[in-house]
């Protein structure tokens, strides 16, 4: 009974950081999405002026921000990547680039791309 209990606790503790990953991403709007985005990209090696272009334009899309605004998403957006790549410096090699970093940058260069 008690190892039992010992695995379901267990399993309980390994959903946790998938969970808070989960409602970060709801909680992450707008320029916030938009800066993890851009610094997932430039982690990967994947920024070029397009990417950057399409970057600066899909922020001009979102309207005018107040800088007390602006400041607070462009914090919430770091930090969300810091939470999630922790970036340990193997920039193109990390195989999240092949996935999130190639989606971010391909969403960037269409945004620029449909204009």
């Amino acid at each position: 009974m008690g190892r039992m209990l010992f695995m379901i606790a267990a399993a309980c503790l390994t959903l946790l950081p998938s969970l808070a990953r989960a409602e970060g991403d709801d909680a992450l709007s707008g320029y916030a999405i938009l800066v993890r985005d851009i610094l997932i990209v430039r982690q990967c090696g994947l920024s070029n002026e397009v990417v950057e272009a399409g970057f600066r334009i899909e922020v001009g899309a979102l309207g005018r921000l107040t800088p007390e605004t602006a400041a607070a998403a462009r914090d919430q957006g770091q930090e969300a990547y810091r939470l999630a790549w922790r970036d340990r410096g193997s920039g193109p090699v990390d195989p999240r680039c092949r996935r999130e970093g190639a989606a971010a940058a391909a969403g960037f260069r269409a945004f620029i791309m449909a204009d």
